[in-house]
């Protein structure tokens, strides 16, 4: 609890109206004090802040991974180990962006879940657009939550998977994908 106070101080004083103190500043800056003045006057201006000693579940870090440092010990001591690995893909993997260390990755990621392969996508984004788009074959059917990411809706989007019942779906001649939303 404490530790909100500070914040709560913050978020406070980040209300506080200043276009009125704004009469000399260049036409522009007032203006954008003045439209930050409508969020204010409803308390709802959000502004940026630094957490510290707390779980985070609003982000990718819900275990804390990046937060604790051991995530940063780790890379570097993956670094360490290989010393020619590139930084970047360079650009697509398609086109030029593949490398050698990705492909290891790739294979110890396989190895730990038991799996023949796996692949290694630029965000959970890209992976779900990617996935329900190309997994369900046409005739298959996508069931999901209406809460699932935007990504599993825009993958979703581009199929030609059915809509409706099918008699096909019901004598088990086309598979059923099921997707939710979860941690």
């Amino acid at each position: 609890m404490a530790a909100t106070i500070p914040h709560l101080i913050e978020w406070v004083q980040a209300q506080e109206l200043q276009g009125p103190r704004m009469k000399d500043a260049p036409i522009f800056q007032r203006n954008l004090e003045e439209t930050l003045d409508i969020r204010r006057t409803e308390h709802n201006l959000i502004t940026l802040r630094k957490r510290q000693n707390q779980a985070d579940f609003s982000s990718n870090d819900f275990i804390s991974l990046a937060a604790s440092g051991t995530l940063r010990t780790a890379f570097f001591e993956e670094l360490a180990r290989h010393p020619g690995f590139k930084l970047g893909s360079t650009g697509s993997r398609l086109l030029d962006g593949n490398n050698d260390y990705i492909e290891l990755v790739e294979r110890e990621i396989a190895a730990f879940h038991g799996a023949e392969s796996a692949i290694v996508v630029n965000s959970g984004f890209e992976g779900n657009c990617a996935s329900f788009s190309t997994i369900p074959r046409p005739g298959d059917a996508v069931v999901y939550d209406e809460l699932v990411h935007a990504s599993v809706h825009e993958g979703i989007d581009t199929l030609e998977a059915v809509r409706d019942s099918q008699p096909m779906i019901e004598r088990g001649q086309r598979c059923i994908i099921i997707a939710v939303e979860t941690i």
